[in-house]
């Protein structure tokens, strides 16, 4: 959650589809007769929110933030009560919500990018939450400011929200304009994270990769996108290569195309290389630990994101795949662990097919392959 991990992180995602599947079952459909506070605390219980900004001395108030770094690099999780010096007590409801999903804190700038992206939350939901924070026991409790390796990060020009525009809240982020040519970007909830192989059994980050699925009754174009990891480290998909995903199509944009072949990943399902000439170490890498998050970006506006790290979800030599009854990905209960290789001796996993997390323990159908991704 709202993280000012210091001064960046999150991302954005508006939930009107354009015509494509529905949006997620949000808290708003199940509230029940409880208050926006109560419901506002189960939400940030499911999101994990406490396992950053909970202190270690169980003295220093609720979510009162920690002064001990969570990740190398400094970041430190913020003070989330409503103390006016130190925590959000002077934040605007809209900043609070804008910064939960799009990652801009109350002056304009991006927070760190260790904070898990909450793009899928709703006007209903983010309401609940700022409720919840505003009733919890202001705590003065400053935490030291961090030092985030995305400083390379521009600030927000329209950063209405920190005046207390409600646009905020509604906006989302900037609407993204269409390519020179070709489809348009697909926009939120038009395109899923469904699959995540952040652990391979065999070399990383090589091995690495990251499916994609269009939810969307219409083509949509990739080129230009932007890939941006949990660590802020971004990766802009060639404009020039004109990736066009079809409907009810899958994409594996894949870390390196040797890694892939060695994993023995269907060449027809590697979409992209996004970590083409990169050293071990540069461009986006897909973090094991708790800090482990990814997401799909066109210019400010989120188009989907994962906040796996998060979750739990953690088995060498397996993906993590999104359940097929959900587009949208930035819940616990909507991701599995795959069972089933996806060719003999290999790891596990669907890549650039349906997942089978209704039936993990049953074995992959030879359905033939996957639409395509059209250069």
């Amino acid at each position: 959650m709202l993280a000012h991990i210091a001064r960046r992180t999150l991302v954005s995602a508006a939930v009107t589809l354009f015509g494509c599947s529905p949006p997620s079952p949000s808290a708003e459909e199940d509230a029940g007769p409880a208050g926006p506070a109560a419901r506002g605390a189960a939400l940030v219980g499911d999101r994990g929110c406490a396992s950053c900004h909970q202190s270690s001395d169980p003295t220093s108030g609720a979510l009162s933030g920690r002064t001990t770094a969570i990740v190398p690099g400094g970041a430190y999780p913020k003070n989330l009560t409503p103390d006016d010096e130190t925590g959000l007590g002077r934040w605007s409801d809209a900043a609070i919500v804008r910064a939960i999903r799009e990652g801009i804190d109350d002056e304009g700038a991006p927070l760190c990018g260790a904070m898990p992206r909450f793009g899928d939350v709703s006007d209903a939901d983010g309401a609940a939450i700022v409720a919840y924070l505003r009733s919890l026991p202001p705590v003065r409790r400053a935490i030291p400011k961090s030092a985030c390796d995305d400083d390379a990060l521009p600030r927000d020009a329209g950063a209405g929200a920190a005046a207390g525009d409600d646009a905020g809240i509604a906006g989302h982020g900037a609407a993204p304009p269409p390519p020179d040519t070709g489809p348009p970007w697909p926009a939120p909830g038009e395109i899923a994270i469904s699959e995540i192989m952040f652990d391979p059994s065999g070399a990383q980050p090589d091995g690495e990769w990251i499916e994609l699925h269009s939810t969307c009754d219409a083509p949509r174009t990739l080129s230009g996108l932007t890939l941006v990891s949990s660590n802020g480290r971004t990766h802009v998909v060639a404009p020039a290569t004109r990736l066009v995903l079809a409907p009810g199509a899958y994409a594996l944009f894949i870390r390196s195309r040797d890694g892939a072949m060695a994993a023995s990943v269907a060449g027809a399902a590697s979409a992209y290389e996004y970590g083409a000439g990169g050293s071990s170490l540069s461009g986006v890498l897909l973090a094991n630990g708790a800090t482990g998050a990814i997401a799909l970006r066109a210019d400010t506006q989120t188009i989907a994101s994962a906040p796996y790290g998060a979750w739990g979800l953690d088995r060498r030599g397996a993906s993590i795949q999104l359940d097929p009854a959900y587009n949208g990905g930035a819940a616990r209960d909507r991701w599995c662990i795959a069972s089933a290789p996806w060719a003999d001796g290999t790891d596990l996993g669907t890549p650039g097919a349906p997942s089978r997390c209704a039936d993990a323990g049953a074995p992959r159908s030879d359905a033939g392959p996957p639409p395509r991704v059209t250069p």
